[in-house]
């Protein structure tokens, strides 16, 4: 018998971020994982779009840019990303594993380089 386990439903971002309608256009959905090496970081980024991170495995900690506020996500949990609010997220001793979905529309980057 399947077993199904909901680890997250919202409607606002993990630092408390009401999300916004979406914008006009032919919704796309996107899956990405990414493989993110031990004691690294990503670029500061900005997304445009809602979308919803699992860590497969070890951890990440997304940091704010403006606010330095920080979340740390552990294997086996999910967060809801920012929309429009520059943000990174760093790893520790260990490479994460990370599965995120993004919910946009034909057209839009899921994701755009900041300084």
């Amino acid at each position: 018998m399947a077993v199904s386990t909901q680890v997250l439903q919202t409607s606002s971002s993990w630092n408390g971020v009401a999300y916004e309608p979406y914008p006009d256009g032919t919704p796309q959905l996107t899956v990405v994982r990414y493989s993110i090496p031990a004691n690294s970081s990503l670029p500061w980024h900005v997304h445009h779009m809602p979308s919803a991170a699992y860590v497969i495995s070890a951890q990440i900690t997304v940091e704010e840019q403006t606010t330095g506020r920080t979340l740390i996500v552990r294997a086996g949990e999910a967060f809801a990303e920012s929309v429009g609010s520059v943000h990174r997220g760093y790893t520790g001793d260990e490479p994460a594993e990370i599965l995120a979905t993004y919910s946009g529309r034909e057209g839009l980057p899921l994701s755009v380089q900041e300084e």
